[in-house]
């Protein structure tokens, strides 16, 4: 720097003496907050729900938001990731999460609006393999 009789380098290594060791764990670039479970196996984030595996939900998790994408917990364990979703109102989904359900009750393949939203966009391959499944 102009006036300095150090160089940054040597200015760094005298200064680097005095600093703190890095913590054990990162930093998680988030905000954290308690949800509660909803009866549909979702959380509520501001105004938008997010799924949670029917199979793994317990009445008090851990949600993490970060700019890009949305963390729930059970304890320690990420259970779900979801894109974070800046629209009002929204329900976002992953259907995996409604198997199991669905294994217990197959007549509601047809109505579950998770699984509505994803027949929608998936490949026609997979309609024809429903449609021989209902012939079974």
């Amino acid at each position: 720097m102009s006036g300095q009789v150090q160089s940054i380098g040597e200015a760094w290594l005298q200064e680097r003496a005095h600093l703190l060791p890095l913590p054990a764990q990162d930093f998680a670039c988030c905000t954290t907050q308690q949800v509660t479970l909803t009866p549909y196996s979702q959380v509520i984030f501001e105004t938008n729900r997010y799924s949670v595996p029917a199979s793994q939900g317990r009445a008090t998790l851990t949600l993490r938001a970060f700019p890009f994408q949305i963390e729930i917990l059970n304890q320690t364990e990420v259970i779900a990731r979801h894109p974070r979703c800046y629209g009002r109102g929204q329900d976002i989904f992953d259907p995996l999460h409604y198997l199991p359900l669905l294994a217990q009750r197959p007549g509601a393949f047809e109505y579950a609006k998770p699984l509505r939203q994803w027949r929608a966009t998936w490949s026609p391959v997979y309609e024809q393999a429903l449609g021989q499944l209902k012939d079974l």
